[in-house]
């Protein structure tokens, strides 16, 4: 009867530490999930951050008169009502 105590007590030790071994390795996976989402959102941070600061220098250029006009100009092909545009230009 003492073995069988022991038998049951060793069942119960090993099911107990497989138990927490299965919650420590979900906790590690869930961890590293983690982790890796955490980089990527720092680098998608990173990139939208660089875009809104371009955005910003291309919205303070075109505060001016001047360079509205050389943004049309290159990006719609306007040109002024005297002048012609050439094909490759």
């Amino acid at each position: 009867m003492q073995q069988k105590l022991t038998r049951k007590t060793r069942l119960i030790v090993i099911a107990i530490m497989a138990v927490v071994a299965v919650v420590f390795l979900a906790q590690y996976i869930a961890l590293a999930i983690i982790k890796t989402n955490n980089t990527n959102l720092q680098n998608e941070l990173s990139n939208i951050t660089e875009t809104n600061t371009q955005l910003e220098k291309d919205i303070e250029s075109l505060n001016n008169e001047e360079e509205q006009i050389e943004y049309a100009r290159q990006q719609y092909g306007y040109t002024y009502p005297d002048e012609q545009k050439f094909v490759g230009e």
